[in-house]
């Protein structure tokens, strides 16, 4: 029982230092490679209130790919699962040194953009797959701004403010498109 208590102790105090770096972390789980056993060692108030899920399994990647039908974005759904197989993560993870998926899920009835970002740690048990979900909601919509006024100004640019019709920029543009092409013999 103290064991228990202490580990919940340190735990929080690991989640507060990543918190501190990073601010956005919205749970972290710490998963046995071997076994496939999960626990939950850090969640948000707002993860808790809308995935009411066990903090504890025995088969996290079966549990993940259950709940995710319930919780992704629809259209993020099949890319999700495709990605997210323990398969897929521990090769990434030989290949790379850490897996990273963005993908939207469900959080208070909207969707909000996260990044799963996993990696192998060497712990006192053995090694253990440490899986982070962080908010990038704000970074990814302020992205796609951003690109939506780059695409109006780069429009404004090629069309003439007085008749609307396309200027020569415009026409520079469309011919180094097709000389391309042609030199792709496309």
């Amino acid at each position: 029982q103290r064991q228990a208590e202490e580990q919940i102790k340190e735990e929080r105090v690991i989640y507060a230092r990543l918190h501190a770096l990073a601010g956005n972390f919205i749970c972290i789980y710490v998963v046995d490679p071997e076994t496939n056993h999960y626990r939950e060692v850090s969640a948000t108030e707002d993860y808790m209130k809308s995935f009411a899920q066990d903090k504890k399994g025995d088969d996290f990647f079966a549990r993940v790919r259950e709940e995710a039908e319930r919780f992704n974005y629809p259209e993020d759904l099949s890319q999700f699962l495709l990605a997210f197989t323990k398969g897929n993560i521990l090769k990434e993870i030989d290949r790379s040194g850490s897996f990273n998926l963005r993908y939207r899920f469900i959080m208070k009835e909207r969707p909000v953009y996260v990044q799963m970002k996993a990696a192998m740690v060497e712990e006192k048990e053995g090694l253990r797959l440490i899986v982070g979900l962080y908010d990038i909601d704000a970074q990814v919509r302020q992205e796609q701004e951003y690109g939506k006024r780059l695409e109006q100004a780069q429009t404004q640019a090629s069309v003439d403010a007085l008749t609307g019709v396309k200027n020569k920029h415009a026409f520079l543009e469309t011919e180094v498109g097709i000389d391309r092409r042609i030199a792709e013999n496309s």
